[in-house]
């Protein structure tokens, strides 16, 4: 479990400077090096959703938690819809604070509810 947040974490939080590293060889342009870092992010945080989802069907965490990690997936889902329009014509924007802050907000709300038993 430890070492799941960990991971979880580090990716987030990195997602955006690896995804910027150019590997010789591989020319992406810079619009495409942008919607990866804002891709890498939401994959992490739906990852972790949908795990968190499968313990709550699979009875192994509170039902009582649904609707409030639905809000906060709702909200992230809004920080990456408002990130892929800043990142319209902005060749320089990465994944951006708010879109870090609410996958973070909400990674750490999903496992502090694993962590409790039903």
């Amino acid at each position: 479990m430890k070492y799941l947040r960990k991971l979880l974490l580090a990716l987030l939080i990195c997602a955006a400077p690896i995804s910027m590293v150019s590997l010789s060889g591989c020319h992406l342009s810079r619009q495409r090096v942008v919607f990866n870092s804002i891709a890498t992010v939401e994959i992490a945080v739906d990852s972790t959703y949908k795990s968190y989802l499968d313990l709550v069907v699979a009875g192994k965490v509170p039902t009582t938690s649904v609707t409030k990690i639905s809000n906060e997936y709702d909200q992230f889902q809004a920080a990456v819809r408002l990130a892929i329009v800043q990142a319209h014509g902005n060749t320089n924007a990465v994944a951006n604070s708010l879109l870090s802050d609410t996958g973070a907000n909400l990674i750490n709300a999903i496992l502090a509810m694993k962590g409790s038993k039903k």
